[in-house]
């Protein structure tokens, strides 16, 4: 007996799904039906329930897999506001999420999405613009630094002028302070 028009239906949906394309929809088809024919409309239901079993096995994984990506990703998320000083370990996780989803759906565009909600592609945006962001403040407490630093050489007599990165010493010594 050939395939039923709900096998038909399952089945394209899961290629659909799966992005299957058609060579390598008839490769299955033919595997499946052990070189019987390449074509879904030839299967019997036997097979199409075979084919669909295997697809379906195929589509829990990936999506297994997609959640696993999107997890290590919300991991990465959390420490980079770790690293900022955005949240720290004395807040309890519910605050940290909070202070995180907040941040999202403020600051970035992923639309108003909870963090749990976001798809690895959008994850990924987040992450790029957090990364940014510390870049940004690593520039300018490094910039800082070297003002103070600056501040420091005159303060202390031992620069007898300072004009951008560099300081001339009284022994008529020009050292750069990059």
């Amino acid at each position: 007996m050939k395939r039923t028009n709900s096998q038909n239906r399952r089945l394209y949906g899961l290629f659909g799904r799966l992005g299957i394309d058609e060579d390598t929809r008839k490769a299955m088809v033919l595997n499946v039906t052990r070189g019987r024919t390449e074509h879904t409309s030839e299967m019997t239901v036997d097979e199409a329930k075979t084919l669909i079993e295997i697809l379906s096995a195929e589509l829990r994984r990936a999506k297994k897999t997609q959640y696993e990506e999107a997890n290590r990703l919300r991991r990465k998320v959390f420490k980079l506001f770790y690293e900022l000083g955005w949240i720290d370990s004395a807040m309890t996780n519910e605050e940290k999420r909070a202070i995180i989803s907040n941040w999202i759906i403020q600051r970035t565009k992923t639309g108003k999405k909870d963090l749990n909600q976001l798809k690895t592609d959008e994850l990924n945006a987040v992450i790029r613009q957090l990364r940014a962001i510390k870049r940004n403040y690593e520039e300018k407490k490094r910039q800082r630094e070297q003002e103070v630093e600056k501040i420091m050489w005159a303060k202390s007599g031992q620069a007898v002028k300072i004009e951008g990165p560099f300081a001339l010493l009284p022994t008529g010594q020009v050292i750069c302070l990059n």
